[in-house]
């Protein structure tokens, strides 16, 4: 009986976590590119 919501509900998972994946590997990438100049952080400030 609930096979097919089970079967429904799988891809959306699955992109929800490549989604959050992604989303979490952009955010540590942006981290890591504005920790390391630290000449551009002395011209904003």
């Amino acid at each position: 009986m609930w096979d097919w919501i089970l079967y429904l509900s799988i891809p959306f998972i699955a992109f929800a976590i490549i989604e959050e994946s992604i989303y979490l590997i952009v955010n540590l990438s942006v981290f890591r590119t504005k920790k390391q100049p630290k000449k551009l952080k002395d011209i904003d400030e």
